[in-house]
């Protein structure tokens, strides 16, 4: 079984993700970050390593 690695963070834009990124929803840290005057939730993803499309 492979080993998870957390060598790469990835920002994606919500709507690209949503629309067949295949990465899916794990969690959401509610109100994380405070950003241009209000607190932001981060929203965090995930993607198997079978589940990875290579072009």
């Amino acid at each position: 079984m492979a080993q998870p690695t957390t060598d790469a963070t990835v920002r994606c834009d919500c709507a690209t993700n949503s629309s067949g990124s295949g990465a899916t929803e794990d969690g959401r840290i509610r109100d994380h970050v405070f950003v241009h005057g209000a607190w932001r939730d981060s929203i965090t993803y995930s993607i198997l390593e079978h589940e990875w499309a290579s072009d």
